[in-house]
């Protein structure tokens, strides 16, 4: 099967697509699907539905060609469109003969793997046929638990077949979670011109959407080829222009505001850390009210203790970083303002009061709550499984002051400071003294003239407190040079980075997550299996913050290792996982798509890297 983004960009692969709407519902598909997580998926609340397996014809594809959020499939004699929109799919084929296409269902909760009480009821009514499910929680059918309606508008006629068969997800069972699952063969359809499709808890609205969709699908369909024919005079770029479209997909309206997804299929949650990372791909575009909305929703949720909770809805999992990635947009965003005198027009007066209040207070009691003692003073600690790195095996967790938690620190005083001299505040001086202060014992502690080390422990040994520096390699010393790069000189910087890059880089273009020669490092990706995900799997937004970082530095110097980067993550958007987004992470002996396979903060630091590198 060929993948095909332009005449001049074809690659063999058998990647899988992914639509999005501006809802956030999403419709994923292979051939074959691999993957319990692909169909057609509604959102519902915080979570989602699952309802159609399958919508295809079953003959072997030629080509995939995705261009825009469109998808054309290929086959010998006859090709299928697939468009997505707010109120469900379009699809159209066309043939010189009539072709069935094969309906798989798979109505559930997306995380409902209860076989008992699984009712299909179907009638047509002309050209449009109607898909009731029904999830009763016992065999008895006593106890009903919802509904779930499906309506096609436009199938001709249906060779109805009703039979459950067995699927096996190898992409599941890769990654050792339930990988076997029944689905309902609903039959084998003669379809129209167009098919609309889609699905909701209510008929009369799916009934609706589905005939919105047919009767206007040649205005539809004309309306997004005009978008994209504009779109295309514009943007040399495809690779570039799918990472903002997936981006973009990931960006929804929640509880009346602006939000960024971590990613899909499964990580359709707020994740604070992911989110804040991701703001930076929209401030370099110059996205201001949108950067502005989600930095002071997230300015009203700082907590009494300095931090923000680490993702929406809330998880147990603590984050010691997701405040200080709140201080560098926060940063950025008045720097990018600053630089077009826009400062006041973006800001009301009582908003920068309120970021100055929250982040200030935020500084003090993070010193409070998580200030290191003696040698560790003007340090911030974090306990164990705090950090991005949030995975353990065999007490890898990564407590203690770590590295990119102190240049997180340090970028959140900088914009107190900022904000400080902006309002004109009598206490900046503080604030500035303890940026000094801290920056001075971060350089001391830390750094050893060759090596930025990963962090510094204050432990016990024989009665006696000892401060324990961890040497591990690791890329979260290119984290520290993106949020806090005057840490060290520019020389200081290239010093840490050569040391680095012999221990972690990949020969296909990625970094390693930790030294390639430690006995944690693990060559391939264990699945749901903590053991190589912050021990080896290779993170695509770590990859291209560190081709940003190097960029910076010195682009001549290190162009080979940039461009190695930069095609690396070029072919996982346009060739592996799903077509036109950004994986979450790859192998790390080889390069292989594996994790999730939209990931918001991948595809945004991809937008970052590449603005950057195109300036030079």
């Amino acid at each position: 099967m060929q993948i095909k983004h332009s005449p001049q960009l074809v690659h063999e692969g058998d990647a899988s697509f992914l639509l999005v709407n501006t809802t956030g519902d999403y419709y994923t598909q292979g051939y074959p699907n691999k993957s319990q997580f692909q169909g057609y998926f509604i959102k519902s609340g915080e979570t989602y539905f699952k309802i159609l397996e399958t919508f295809r014809i079953t003959e072997d594809v030629d080509t995939i060609n995705l261009t825009d959020n469109k998808l054309e499939v290929q086959h010998k004699f006859c090709h299928e469109k697939y468009r997505f929109y707010k109120e469900g799919i379009i699809y159209t084929n066309s043939a010189f003969k009539p072709h069935d296409v094969r309906i798989e269902l798979d109505c559930r909760e997306i995380y409902d793997y209860s076989a008992s009480g699984r009712i299909f009821n179907v009638e047509q009514h002309g050209e449009e046929l109607i898909v009731e499910y029904i999830k009763y929680k016992t065999e008895k059918l006593a106890q009903l638990e919802y509904k779930i309606y499906l309506v096609f508008n436009g199938i001709i006629s249906i060779d109805l077949q009703k039979k459950w068969i067995e699927k096996k997800y190898s992409y599941d069972f890769k990654r050792d979670i339930k990988s076997d699952f029944f689905i309902f063969h609903l039959g084998n359809a003669k379809t129209a011109g167009s098919v609309g499709i889609s699905a909701s808890t209510d008929l009369k609205t799916a009934k609706a959407n589905a005939s919105f969709l047919r009767v206007n699908s040649g205005i539809l369909i004309k309306k997004k080829k005009d978008e994209a024919d504009e779109q295309r005079e514009t943007s040399s770029n495809i690779a570039l222009k799918h990472a903002k479209n997936s981006l973009e997909s990931l960006t929804l309206i929640s509880k009346n505001q602006p939000a960024i997804y971590a990613g899909l299929p499964w990580f359709f949650q707020i994740w604070t850390r992911d989110e804040l990372i991701s703001l930076g791909a929209y401030i370099v575009q110059e996205k201001m009210s949108l950067c502005k909305d989600i930095i002071m929703r997230h300015i009203r949720e700082v907590q009494p203790d300095g931090r923000i909770p680490n993702r929406y809805p809330p998880s147990t999992l603590g984050t010691a970083d997701g405040i200080g990635w709140l201080g560098k947009r926060t940063l950025d965003i008045l720097n990018k303002a600053e630089s077009s005198k826009t400062i006041a027009k973006l800001f009301k007066q009582e908003e920068l009061e309120q970021a100055y209040l929250a982040l200030s207070h935020s500084i003090d009691n993070q010193f409070q709550n998580y200030g290191g003692k003696g040698e560790l003073k003007n340090l911030i600690v974090n306990r164990p499984l705090e950090t991005w790195m949030d995975t353990g095996h065999e007490n890898d967790v990564r407590q203690g002051a770590r590295i990119e938690i102190q240049a997180l620190t340090l970028a959140t005083l900088e914009a107190v400071v900022m904000l400080g001299k902006l309002l004109k505040k009598t206490d900046t001086k503080r604030f500035q003294k303890l940026l000094v202060d801290m920056q001075n014992t971060v350089r001391q502690k830390y750094f050893d003239g060759k090596i930025l080390y990963d962090g510094i422990e204050s432990k016990k040994k024989d009665g006696k407190n000892q401060v324990l520096a961890d040497m591990t390699a690791r890329p979260n010393i290119f984290i520290a040079h993106y949020t806090y790069p005057q840490l060290l000189h520019n020389e200081e910087w290239k010093t840490v980075f050569d040391a680095s890059l012999q221990k972690l880089f990949l020969d296909w273009g990625g970094l390693s997550s930790i030294d390639k020669d430690s006995r944690l490092y693990c060559p391939h990706h264990t699945g749901i299996n903590n053991r190589s995900y912050h021990r080896g799997d290779s993170w695509y937004w770590i990859n291209n913050l560190a081709g940003l970082c190097l960029s910076r530095l010195d682009h001549h110097y290190y162009k080979g290792i940039i461009q190695k980067i930069v095609s690396a993550s070029e072919h996982d958007i346009l060739f592996q996982g799903y077509i036109g987004h950004h994986s979450e992470l790859s192998n790390a002996a080889s390069q292989e798509p594996a994790g999730c396979f939209c990931q918001a903060w991948s595809s945004a630091m991809f937008i970052e890297l590449m603005e950057e590198i195109g300036e030079k």
